[in-house]
């Protein structure tokens, strides 16, 4: 977090996700798992909260006055890939 953690009397200037999602969950519905180089899943990562200051993002963005999180129309699409991204 740049700014404070769990406190909402003050404005933050950003934030990071890092997570590990575990792929053999997903064995049942993807083609393949892993996944393959370009393979392309449809997904959407939501974030909801504040005590004091309600806030709501999505990576994609749906175009609704109110939240849907379960709208596939409006999720992302992850591209798979073997090559590696340098910084």
């Amino acid at each position: 977090v740049q700014g404070t953690l769990n406190d909402d009397s003050d404005t933050d200037r950003s934030w990071i996700l890092e997570a590990a999602i575990p792929l053999a969950n997903f064995a049942k519905v993807a083609k393949h798992t892993p996944p393959h180089d370009g393979d392309v899943w449809h997904l959407n990562l939501n974030r909801l909260g504040g005590e004091t200051n309600p806030q709501y993002s999505q990576w994609s963005p749906g175009k609704t006055k109110t939240p849907e999180f379960h709208a596939p129309r409006y999720f992302g699409r992850v591209v798979f890939s073997t090559k590696l991204v340098r910084k």
